[in-house]
């Protein structure tokens, strides 16, 4: 109907695709919450896993303006 690629895009699949990128969303948020949150919240520092650790070296080395963690 003479509508360019980016406004066919714009008009018809961005909004169509919106739900999918909101359920992929909170699938991803899930997942996070299961390998990450919960077993910290449950295991405290006792149980390492390989979320913590690698949430560990980004704190550590990355050091984003804030001052070293003590151990």
């Amino acid at each position: 109907m003479g509508a360019g690629p980016w406004r066919r895009f714009r008009a018809i699949t961005f909004p169509l695709s919106l739900p999918g990128v909101a359920a992929a969303a909170l699938l991803v948020s899930v997942q996070a919450l299961g390998y990450f949150i919960i077993p910290a919240l449950l295991g405290g520092s006792r149980v390492v896993t390989l979320a913590m650790v690698v949430e560990s070296q980004v704190v550590d080395l990355l050091n984003w303006g804030s001052p070293p963690r003590s151990r």
